[in-house]
């Protein structure tokens, strides 16, 4: 640099966008806004932690209400159909319903074939999705911004809520998340 800092490429582009430097910021896609009720956005994210004295891979499942962004999430060994009924209905439960849809992200856990508005559900999750009264929606490929409000509960999940603790086993992590949930712990 001109004035003999040195620094790394990363720490350069970092300082440009701070400063609006030859950068624009992106503009949002779209928004969103949703009445009570109407959809419920899904999702699944891996995570590292600390449980039963062994670092291990978990996947997280986490649950947002679009209008009053409640937020329910648990952790699993593996994440598959099964888990995924398991994981809604106790969502349901703790949210005190379903909504009209939810929405998911293409998984292979629900998606029989096609994407987006085209997405048909596995037969075994539509008739799952049909005893709770809702659908499952897929958003479309590349829509990102129609997925926001289940995504920042996964930065406060990894950031806030496993930094730095461990757990004695399944029944303990699951538990402190839901009891950090039902205090509203979570700033979403």
């Amino acid at each position: 640099m001109a004035a003999g800092a040195t620094l790394s490429y990363a720490a350069g582009t970092a300082f440009c966008r701070r400063h609006g430097i030859a950068y624009t910021p992106p503009t949002p896609a779209g928004r969103y806004d949703f009445a009570p009720g109407e959809e419920l956005q899904h999702d699944t994210s891996p995570h590292e932690l600390t449980l039963g004295g062994k670092r291990r891979k978990v996947q997280t499942a986490s649950a947002v209400r679009c209008y009053s962004r409640l937020l329910f999430f648990q952790c699993y060994p593996t994440f598959r159909r099964f888990d995924c009924k398991v994981f809604l209905t106790e969502a349901l439960r703790y949210m005190g319903g379903a909504t009209t849809r939810v929405m998911i992200d293409n998984t292979h856990v629900v998606v029989l074939r096609g994407s987006g508005r085209e997405m048909v559900p596995v037969p075994e999750m539509g008739a799952f999705a049909e005893r709770f009264g809702f659908q499952f929606v897929a958003h479309a490929i590349g829509h990102a911004n129609r997925w926001g409000r289940v995504e920042r509960p996964f930065h406060f999940i990894e950031g806030n809520f496993l930094a730095g603790r461990s757990f004695s086993g399944w029944e303990d992590l699951n538990s402190a998340g839901a009891g950090v949930v039902r205090q509203g712990q979570c700033d979403l």
